[in-house]
């Protein structure tokens, strides 16, 4: 039964904001798009409190919920508290009519199909990655690499349904996992940006996301070596962003 004639919805992203990346980004502009073209729509963040933030929030129409967490690797992965995170989903097992998870790299895309298959709720998938992860460290590229494989891989059979943003996100979980996810590419909120043509000699690329290798920032820099005569901008923080000073 839907309470107060609202279809409620809840996000589950370990990353939310105020942690700033584009998957976060995306999964907020869907829903305070949706629900300002669907106004019977009501939506919740269940995230992690990764930065120094409020454990609720009302934030752009959404309530987000905060836990407790342990930042494993900052700004990319990080685990609940268990205690705060079964309290929430007991409290709430009630609350709401479907369940949307960001990504599957994320411990939440991992256990919430199961929390939603006991409390007999829909739950979808959205995600972003059109590879296996990568990381600097061998170690741990080799451990993510694995839950990868296994975890991720069966849990994304246990959606109801997958969505993905790209077609190479979509090639890549047709090739290597067997999933047909559905295609939606995100939108681009044109508002934010002034009319007008501004003609250059020479190209412009900007590259604006965390400077992290799964980013391709490395490549992009190798280009902007070799090709000298363009303007190549790089904005945003990360565990590269020291060495590629150095260079």
């Amino acid at each position: 039964m839907v309470k107060n004639n609202k279809f409620k919805i809840l996000v589950i992203s370990p990353l939310f904001y105020p942690q700033v990346g584009g998957a976060q980004q995306h999964m907020e502009d869907l829903h305070v798009f949706l629900m300002k073209k669907h106004p019977e729509i009501e939506v919740n963040v269940l995230c992690y409190q990764t930065k120094r933030s409020l454990k609720t929030e009302r934030y752009r129409g959404m309530n987000i919920y905060r836990l407790k967490c342990w930042n494993i690797l900052p700004g990319q992965f990080a685990l609940p508290d268990m205690i705060s995170l079964f309290s929430f989903l007991w409290k709430k097992r009630n609350s709401y009519d479907l369940i949307h998870c960001n990504t599957r790299f994320f411990d939440s895309s991992w256990w919430a199909p199961l929390y939603a298959k006991l409390i007999g709720k829909k739950i979808i998938l959205t995600d972003h990655c059109a590879s296996n992860p990568v990381h600097p460290n061998r170690m741990i590229n080799l451990i993510a690499n694995l839950l990868d494989l296994t975890i991720a891989r069966l849990a994304l059979r246990s959606f109801d349904k997958v969505y993905s943003i790209s077609k190479a996100t979509k090639n890549f979980l047709k090739d290597s996992y067997v999933i047909d996810s559905v295609l939606n590419p995100g939108g681009v909120n044109l508002s934010v940006f002034k009319s007008g043509r501004i003609v250059r000699k020479n190209p412009v690329v900007i590259f604006i996301g965390r400077i992290i290798d799964t980013k391709g920032v490395k490549m992009l820099f190798q280009a902007a070596v070799k090709f000298p005569q363009n303007n190549f901008i790089f904005v945003g923080e990360g565990p590269l962003l020291s060495n590629l000073k150095q260079q």
